[in-house]
């Protein structure tokens, strides 16, 4: 399942996406800056202003659930 996971630096995020790696989903972790180290090497950041109208479009196109 491709899930993607809004505030996943904060401290439950991070277990969300963390969790949902390994059990084998494809997660798409939104941030507002790139940050190295953060999540399993599995997980694709997308940099993202959730506040400005479609820019998720192109990630929301391709996922099957959104944790927010």
């Amino acid at each position: 399942m491709n899930i993607l996971v809004v505030g996943a630096n904060g401290s439950i995020g991070r277990l969300v996406v963390a969790r949902a790696a390994a059990e084998g989903h494809a997660v798409y972790a939104v941030v507002r800056r790139a940050t190295r180290g953060l999540f399993p090497e599995s997980v694709q950041q997308v940099v993202a202003d959730i506040t400005c109208a479609g820019a998720l479009d192109e990630t929301l196109a391709v996922c099957d659930a959104v944790i927010f």
